[in-house]
């Protein structure tokens, strides 16, 4: 009998991706999140931040 193979991943791991773009965007005073993905799933979160100084 042949299984089918499921691309959809578990909720839980959805739930900790979305957790940790809502951290990494919270953190944030000024910068950007930037959120790579391949065939349809996220791989990779980058985050840079910005220091600015006003006079």
């Amino acid at each position: 009998m042949a299984r089918a193979i499921s691309d959809h991943p578990k909720q839980k791991d959805v739930d900790k991706i979305w957790e940790a773009i809502k951290e990494q965007v919270n953190g944030l005073r000024y910068g950007s999140v930037v959120i790579t993905v391949h065939d349809g799933k996220i791989l990779q979160i980058e985050t840079s931040s910005k220091l600015r100084f006003t006079n």
